[in-house]
């Protein structure tokens, strides 16, 4: 009989603890939700600390230090299409005072020959290749620099490498210009 009572006190006990557990989640519990959204200001937050060893990048100065330039010929979008070599050389060329000097470096028909010229120029100068037309053929001319006077552009072309001063002269830039 014990044994019984036992079973019966244990299964007893069991349905109390169900139905405890039962009315826990039977019970009302009042939730406070707030009648409209809260909005926050993040304009404020400082998202990376500006604390031992950081540093501030958005200060005016670091700015305008950071500031990149992009040349002429970097394709920056649709708005703004580069400008051909060709075109800036000639532009370049045909914008020399006329009684100016420059050196002229090599003239050929190919112009891959005055572009070998060029390339081995002093890089302290500008130079331009522009294409020409004489006696109804193209012809290529390779410059280098631009002079006041004679004597200035003299001394440039004592400078230039011994290969290309062999075969370069001093002209005047309207004989370039006008070149028909």
């Amino acid at each position: 009989m014990r044994t019984k009572l036992k079973k019966a006190m244990s299964k007893i006990s069991t349905c109390i603890m169900v139905l405890s557990s039962l009315n826990a989640c039977t019970a009302y519990q009042k939730t406070y939700y707030p009648p409209t959204p809260v909005s926050y200001d993040y304009s404020e937050v400082q998202y990376y600390t500006q604390s031992h060893g950081a540093y501030d990048y958005n200060l005016a100065e670091d700015v305008e230090r950071r500031r990149v330039n992009v040349p002429a010929s970097f394709h920056v979008g649709a708005s703004a299409s580069p400008i051909s070599a060709k075109v800036r050389d000639n532009t370049w060329v045909n914008s020399q005072n006329p009684i100016g000097y420059t050196i002229l470096v090599a003239e050929d028909a190919q112009p891959a020959v005055v572009a070998k010229a060029l390339y081995q120029l002093p890089k302290n100068n500008r130079t331009a290749e522009v294409k020409r037309q004489r006696f109804g053929k193209t012809y290529y001319q390779g410059v280098y620099g631009s002079y006041k006077t004679k004597t200035q552009a003299l001394q440039a072309l004592e400078t230039l490498p011994d290969a290309i001063k062999a075969q370069a002269k001093v002209e005047y830039w309207q004989h370039v210009q006008n070149y028909e």
